[in-house]
């Protein structure tokens, strides 16, 4: 028979025992708890990539960023590619060119009906990158093509095309892409940032 002694010994160390395990508990909780957490980079099935038809580059891009196109772009669509008529169609602009890429998005997975079907830009009269509208120089088309150093006001709200990715901005815009990047005071594309930018916009 353990004596009384020994059973205060044994109590003494089977007490000590629930209380480092119940404080080894305590901080194994409060340090999951302080952890950060790791964030997935993005929600699976979220992202949905396409190389660009125009330059060729990997367009990254969600659902929410498409666009859903107006009447008159669908009848646009509708125009050249009939078989597309009664579907949902919207459309994503490449961030690196402007290229506009226009998908069925009725069904899943989406599905691409085409590139630049249509140039919303020049029908509507708006700038690509600000979306203001843009004013008709009061010269004939060409009148100042090539040397757009002679415009007697290069006003803020004409339009200037580029020559490589064919959008058209605001020269407002164009001076912002710019920033005195280039020495001879040509200006930029803000869809693509390439130059020198020398024809004018004319509706």
């Amino acid at each position: 028979m353990p004596t009384a002694t020994e059973n205060e010994s044994l109590l003494l160390i089977a007490t000590t025992g629930v209380a480092v395990l119940s404080v080894a508990t305590l901080g194994f909780w409060w340090w999951s708890r302080g952890r950060p957490r790791r964030k997935p980079v993005a929600p699976a099935g979220k992202s949905l990539e396409h190389r660009c038809e125009n330059c060729s580059r990997t367009m990254i891009f969600a659902r929410a960023d498409l666009s859903e196109l107006s009447p008159g772009e669908v009848g646009l669509v509708v125009r050249s590619k009939p078989e597309w008529i009664h579907r949902k169609l919207a459309d994503m602009d490449c961030p690196y060119c402007g290229a506009s890429h226009c998908f069925a998005t009725d069904r899943n997975p989406m599905e691409f009906v085409g590139c630049d079907i249509y140039t919303p830009q020049a029908g509507a009269g708006r700038c690509l990158d600000c979306r203001k509208p843009l004013a008709a120089p009061p010269w004939p088309a060409g009148t100042y093509d090539g040397r757009i150093q002679e415009v007697p006001e290069l006003r803020a709200e004409f339009g200037l095309v580029c020559e490589r990715c064919q959008a058209v901005c605001c020269v407002a815009c164009c001076e912002k892409a710019t920033r005195g990047r280039t020495g001879d005071g040509s200006l930029l594309c803000p869809r693509c940032f390439r130059g020198p930018l020398t024809t004018i916009y004319n509706p």
